[in-house]
């Protein structure tokens, strides 16, 4: 049996006694089958092919779209002045006349922001189609806001398809897109009354 030298001059020497590793009990062969072994275990690879979709939460935050009710003439913010009262507003989905509840007036964030003032429809809607929301403000107007939704494949095993929103307008309304940085927001209708 060869074991490994304490030193050099233990190297040399030729006495019978034999000589340790430095673990002091461990030799050379059983060292390198420890090692194989704590290799081989690291590398197995499992026979079970995961899901990449397993643990994943994959769903995106519904479209979002923006109404400013200006006043005609001043564009003072009929929302912000108490012209228009939260309260007063009701969203009805046409098709079906039930009321739309994912809906808000954006009261939070800094008051000098485009989005401060505005109605912000929250819309889930899976189904290809044109889609209309009849939008009543308080005493003065009756708006018709319009959307439409298309099927896409997204090629993802995770989320195969998407429901991309677009054309988003005011039917019975003139209305303008809010620009930003010089560019057209298409969610986001600015209307006067």
């Amino acid at each position: 049996m060869v074991f490994w030298p304490r030193n050099r001059s233990d190297r040399l020497s030729s006495s019978t006694e034999p000589d340790y590793c430095l673990m002091k009990h461990c030799n050379r062969p059983t060292l390198l089958l420890i090692i194989i072994l704590l290799i081989h275990a690291g590398c197995r690879k499992t026979d079970q092919v995961s899901n990449p979709c397993d643990g994943l939460l994959n769903e995106s935050p519904p479209a979002t779209a923006y109404l400013k009710v200006l006043a005609k003439g001043t564009g003072e913010n009929l929302l912000t002045n108490g012209s228009i009262k939260e309260s007063d507003i009701v969203v009805v989905e046409k098709t079906t006349n039930t009321a739309h509840k994912n809906w808000k007036v954006v009261k939070s964030g800094v008051v000098g922001s485009s989005y401060y003032g505005t109605i912000q429809l929250m819309l889930f809607d899976t189904k290809e189609g044109q889609h209309d929301y009849l939008i009543q403000l308080s005493n003065l107007q009756r708006t018709t806001i319009q959307y439409t939704v298309t099927r896409r494949e997204t090629g993802s095993p995770c989320k195969p398809v998407a429901f991309p929103i677009s054309n988003i307008k005011l039917t019975d309304h003139p209305f303008s897109y809010m620009t930003e940085q010089g560019k057209e927001l298409l969610n986001f209708l600015i209307i006067e009354l």
